[in-house]
């Protein structure tokens, strides 16, 4: 990304978004001026996907920093502004994306939101439909991570006992 040049690389959207995707986990207070810068350029084009996404990149750079959860606030309200749209996600893998990170957002930054339990459903039944493995462990990563903050050892349970029966049908199917 670093090769394309600086003038074209800081107005597309989706070069910024990967831009930031690079260094969300080693840096995440660099990676959040692409998120945004992004996320600004996806608003002017009216690109839904690329909107959502970049949001989800900016509330995944403050959950990978672990400092100071305040900003969220800002970008919790932008998303359920762009929810009262009413036009939807473009598509059921950014519709998880977003999902997952509203969650963990509302329940880090606003754990008594009452839109928390619909989150935590959503969550749930994507998990449940899903056929991705890798989509599977990040949904469940939240769910339990949720857990275990409210400490509620039987949804753990729960959860832990789905992922081994998940566990045991991958196993079967590599035999």
């Amino acid at each position: 990304i670093l090769a394309v040049p600086d003038t074209i690389r800081a107005t597309d959207p989706w070069l910024l978004y990967w831009h930031g995707n690079c260094g969300v986990l080693s840096d995440p207070p660099k990676a959040r001026p692409f998120f945004e810068k992004a996320y600004d350029l996806f608003k002017q084009r009216n690109d839904r996907t690329g909107l959502f996404m970049s949001w989800a990149g900016i509330v995944d750079s403050y959950i990978h920093e672990w400092d100071t959860f305040v900003p969220l606030i800002k970008w919790i309200r932008k998303l359920k502004g762009l929810l009262k749209e009413e036009r939807g996600f473009p598509m059921r893998e950014v519709e998880v994306a977003v999902s997952v990170r509203m969650f963990n957002a509302l329940y880090i930054i606003q754990p008594s939101d009452r839109d928390i339990p619909l989150w935590e459903q959503k969550l749930a039944v994507f998990m449940k439909k899903s056929e991705d493995m890798n989509e599977r462990m990040l949904l469940a990563s939240a769910l339990l991570m949720y857990y275990a903050w409210r400490g509620d050892l039987d949804k753990m349970a729960n959860l832990g006992a789905e992922l081994n029966v998940v566990r045991g049908r991958i196993q079967e199917s590599l035999l």
